[in-house]
């Protein structure tokens, strides 16, 4: 939101209420686009002072009233400023009546004023910013009077916001804006200047500040008060408002004459608001001091001159005149103790002894790697010193400073917090320095490699693949290997370890009511149709099918043959003993 053409109150109360606003496309609750008017009044005629100001404010041409109010006027030579926000777009009349005092010859009379059927009252809300003319209060003729025209000068800037409130009419006035001082006790006292703001936004604060010695009364926080000058000179009041999260601060001059107490500036008595009276190239034509370095007076330092008197130009800490150790800027010259053998930081040192390997003319430190300071410029992420107090830079210990000053990291040799191992991107240890668990093959894995080799030396030709392809027979080799059931007597897979010969493969081959405990008797008979005999378990049978290849228990068993000899390279690797 721009404010460059407000008034001087103006600027600072639309600012006050710019709270949350946006210039892209605002609304009003109701979807409406909004704006907001900000103006000031003055008289043209020194001859009329205005008492008393009312607006009315209506839409155009339906007149429906849309605000109505009065403007304070602590003082006939008040400044005074009018804001109106959040009116919506479109075509407004803003009427004016006034009250005011006519000074003649005669003496004062009083006249009303009004800017009815001044064309200029109408105005229209419908851009970011617009500038209207010249609002005229015509007041009736009066004896001696000798211009009849008062002048409202109306300066606008509309402003879109984006708001949920209600319009929101504040209005400033202070005065008179110059004051002249008269004496009382010896002293130069001077009138109050009345300050009024109006507004109807609670949720504003204000804060008054004033650089100089006057005081605000009842107190800095006053929106209907006064302040007055402590001493003679112009003034500069601060106004600070805040809402909510927004400050917007805003300066006033008001000028305290202290000519009628009787100070002179040329008299050389340093009286009133003067800083100097002499004649001297410090002290100007109005009293006030304009230091000169070299002119052996010190005028300073922190905004205090020679004399006491208060002056932001005041600066000066020496005079080259009177003090050899002083610039030509008035600034102290620096003792040089570079090369004493002492570091003074408070002197702008770093290092002694100066001009060595880390040391340079000045004491200043050149930046090196174990040096004990973290030189981010020249590359280096951390640095423990190279030698006092362990820990130093090191490249054996774990999570310290490296001698290169790089902080420890996967990839220094030396195993760091969060580290399994390093250096990184072996057989057994990750790009990250995670330990890589390299699991065993399993004697299944081992074996059927094995049998699926075609460079066996045993010439098995990849008998895996040429033979044993189902999943029957698959599943019945996985469990001859895995349970080395098969050697040395194929028929212990199926009637059970060291009973698949002599007596006990006879006593295995009755019919039973239940399979044999045979690690792999399930899948045997899976693989031979599950035979059956008189209502039992079909052993016998079971046994001799699965002895033929033309099942899956016999493929497998013939696959199991080729590398159930000793002398096979695969026998150990199926698990046979």
């Amino acid at each position: 939101m721009k404010l460059n053409r407000f008034g001087v109150a103006g600027a600072f109360i639309a600012a006050a209420y710019a709270v949350g606003c946006s210039s892209d496309s605002p609304k009003s609750q109701d979807g409406q686009n909004t704006g907001s008017v900000t103006f000031q009044l003055r008289t043209s005629d020194s001859k009329v002072d205005l008492t008393s100001v009312h607006y009315d404010l209506a839409t155009n041409p339906a007149l429906a009233p849309v605000l109505s109010d009065d403007i304070d006027v602590p003082r006939p030579e008040s400044k005074m400023s009018l804001g109106l926000q959040r009116l919506t777009y479109g075509s407004y009349r803003l009427r004016f009546t006034a009250q005011g005092t006519y000074h003649s010859s005669t003496g004062d009379k009083t006249v009303s004023c009004t800017s009815a059927g001044d064309p200029n009252e109408i105005f229209s809300v419908s851009a970011p910013s617009a500038t209207l003319p010249v609002i005229t209060l015509t007041c009736p003729a009066v004896s001696g009077q000798t211009d009849g025209r008062g002048g409202v000068e109306v300066d606008v800037d509309v402003h879109v916001v984006e708001t949920t409130e209600e319009n929101v009419v504040e209005s400033f006035s202070y005065g008179p804006r110059s004051v002249l001082g008269y004496l009382d006790a010896g002293v130069c006292a001077f009138p109050n200047v009345n300050i009024k703001i109006k507004h109807d936004d609670p949720t504003v604060t204000y804060v008054w500040s004033d650089a100089s010695d006057g005081t605000f009364a009842p107190s800095n926080t006053t929106t209907d008060g006064t302040y007055t000058c402590g001493s003679g000179g112009t003034k500069v009041l601060t106004l600070t408002a805040t809402k909510g999260t927004t400050v917007s601060t805003k300066q006033f001059t008001i000028v305290c004459d202290d000519a009628p107490c009787g100070f002179a500036c040329g008299n050389d008595i340093v009286e009133g608001s003067e800083q100097c009276d002499e004649t001297s190239a410090r002290c100007n034509v109005s009293c006030q001091v304009t230091p000169s370095c070299g002119d052996g007076v010190v005028d300073g330092p922190n905004g205090t001159c020679f004399g006491g008197k208060t002056n932001p130009a005041c600066t000066e800490a020496c005079d080259p005149l009177t003090d050899s150790n002083c610039t030509s800027s008035c600034t102290v010259i620096p003792p040089v103790t570079c090369g004493n053998g002492t570091v003074e930081p408070g002197l702008g040192e770093d290092c002694e002894p100066p001009s060595s390997a880390v040391c340079d003319s000045a004491c200043h430190r050149i930046p090196t790697c174990g040096d004990g300071f973290i030189d981010v410029g020249t590359g280096e992420t951390c640095d423990d010193g190279a030698t006092g107090a362990l820990p130093n830079n090191s490249d054996t210990l774990a999570n310290a400073c490296r001698t290169d000053c790089s902080v420890a990291h996967c990839g220094d040799s030396v195993v760091d917090n969060n580290e399994q191992c390093d250096p990184p991107a072996t057989g057994t240890c990750s790009a990250t320095c995670q330990t890589i668990v390299v699991t065993p093959p399993s004697q299944f894995e081992l074996c059927t490699t094995c049998m699926s080799g075609d460079t066996q030396p045993d010439g098995l030709n990849d008998i895996q693949s040429a033979f044993c392809t189902t999943a029957g027979c698959l599943e019945v080799e996985a469990c001859i290997i895995d349970s080395g059931c098969y050697y040395p007597s194929p028929s212990d897979c199926y009637c059970g370890l060291g009973v698949g010969s002599g007596a006990g493969l006879d006593a295995c081959r009755q019919p039973s009511a239940t399979v044999p405990n045979g690690p792999c008797a399930a899948l045997f008979r899976a693989a031979t149709g599950n035979l059956m005999v008189a209502g039992q378990v079909d052993n016998a049978n079971t046994l001799d099918n699965a002895n033929l290849t033309n099942n899956s228990a016999g493929q497998a068993q013939a696959v199991i043959a080729n590398v159930a000899d000793p002398n096979s390279v695969c026998f150990a690797g199926c698990g046979f003993p």
